[in-house]
């Protein structure tokens, strides 16, 4: 997987191929057929792991942060996303423009679901210090501006990926939303 990542991020999908993967991995061809059919089987497997690995490190960051403030466990898990994703962002920004070509809406799906069902759990959690009737709404406006934020970071940023002060501004924004009290409909 290093191998192929290292390659896609390199040649970009459309030039890579499973030869140029056997070689960066200094393995034969055959060895690669082995284990996977073909290049689109070799990513997707790539894919799955690398948002597989984004959403246990946010759990695991959430975990620990079981007995914190709502303030805490959003630090905690912005903080999980941002670090998964500073470890390769040139990889995450690549993946994300192969999605279509990589099985990447059913990954993304299912990645999402996990995500809304972590942060609805947390947000059902601190309900007393949210102004949402709906944790599973919240959840789902709050997943998806990280994840638009997040993206715009890798695509324009990277380097800021790791910068403490983007955590605590994303955290804030994401506190800021959850703290304020809806409009009324008339």
């Amino acid at each position: 997987m290093t191998a192929a990542a290292q390659v896609l991020v390199r040649d970009g999908y459309d030039r890579a191929n499973t030869g140029l993967i056997a070689q960066a991995a200094g393995v034969s061809i055959g060895s690669v057929y082995q284990y996977f059919p073909n290049k689109d089987a070799i990513f997707s497997e790539l894919l799955r792991r690398e948002l597989d690995a984004i959403v246990m490190r946010t759990a695991a960051a959430l975990s620990a942060a079981i007995d914190g403030s709502l303030a805490e466990r959003v630090r905690a898990a912005v903080g999980a996303i941002l670090a998964s994703k500073a470890e390769n962002p040139d990889l995450h920004r690549v993946l994300k423009t192969e999605l279509g070509r990589l099985d990447g809406a059913r990954l993304l799906k299912a990645l999402n679901r996990r995500s809304l069902e972590l942060t609805a759990d947390v947000l059902a959690a601190h309900r007393t210090e949210i102004h949402f009737a709906e944790p599973a709404r919240a959840a789902f406006l709050v997943v998806n501006a990280i994840e638009g934020v997040v993206q715009a970071i890798v695509a324009e940023s990277p380097g800021s990926l790791g910068d403490p002060a983007v955590a605590d501004e994303l955290t804030a924004m994401v506190l800021a939303f959850l703290r304020a009290s809806p409009g009324r409909r008339d």
